[in-house]
């Protein structure tokens, strides 16, 4: 089975201070009857920025958006051996989420005004989109944003930058990013390559994948990205691309 994976070998980035910003765009096309499940976390694209956001923050049973969503965070916890809060020290992250509900363009360019007062050169940002996508764009709102759109605000932060995308066509990200001056200070890691169109259970094994090497506090180039056990248009395989190593 082939697989992709960053080259052993590159440079260790080690952040001084970690910061993230988890966005679902997946449920964006859904209808105000499934807005108290996205509230509540128990909708696909809400459940997996809550989880994300637990295990980053180190905060799993956190209350949010005044619902408590301990039994979405606890889930996730039952996977693991010990306590996230324990397990991430002093990698804790600060993490902004834009859910399905938010003004989501605006939401995401505040969070990046607002973490780049905080920024500086030993800074580790992680930006997470879950959401559908085109060639080159990603659907944000219901409106197709350009990659280049979203990297020009990227790219304000000073540091490096960790871009995790799981979105139909996701692959074509890196075709965008790899015309940009600034490509060596990102990791990109997408759920497809520039021509696929994505799956949820394909997505959902990744999601996991990635879930447990932030737990176990591994380097990105130990984390080896298998392709969907599907055939036809429904297999795609993820991608990995960067020029440096860190441990998220």
């Amino acid at each position: 089975m082939s697989t992709e994976r960053l080259p052993a070998g590159l440079p260790e980035f080690k952040p001084h201070t970690r910061q993230a910003i988890v966005v679902n765009g997946y449920d964006t096309t859904f209808g105000p009857e499934v807005l108290p499940a996205i509230i509540k976390g128990l909708s696909r694209g809400s459940r997996r920025v809550y989880e994300l956001e637990g295990l980053l923050s180190g905060d799993i049973a956190a209350e949010q958006d005044g619902y408590v969503n301990g039994k979405t965070h606890k889930a996730v916890l039952q996977m693991f051996d010990e306590d996230v809060k324990a397990v991430r020290g002093a990698q804790r992250y600060r993490v902004s989420r834009v859910q399905a509900y938010d003004d989501q363009w605006n939401k995401i360019v505040r969070s990046i005004g607002n973490f780049e007062k905080a920024s500086d050169t030993d800074t580790l940002t992680f930006f997470y989109i879950t959401s559908h996508g085109e060639q080159q764009s990603v659907l944000l709102n219901k409106n197709l944003v350009p990659y280049s759109y979203l990297l020009d605000e990227i790219d304000r932060l000073p540091g490096k930058k960790v871009l995790v995308m799981l979105a139909c066509y996701s692959g074509s990200l890196l075709q965008v990013l790899e015309k940009r001056e600034e490509k060596e200070n990102y990791i990109v890691l997408t759920s497809t390559r520039s021509n696929e169109r994505g799956v949820n259970w394909g997505e959902d094994d990744l999601q996991l994948e990635l879930y447990r090497h932030i737990y176990k506090t591994r380097k990105l180039s130990e984390l080896t990205l298998a392709p969907s056990d599907k055939t036809g248009v429904d297999k795609h395989i993820p991608q990995i691309r960067g020029s440096f190593d860190v441990v998220l």
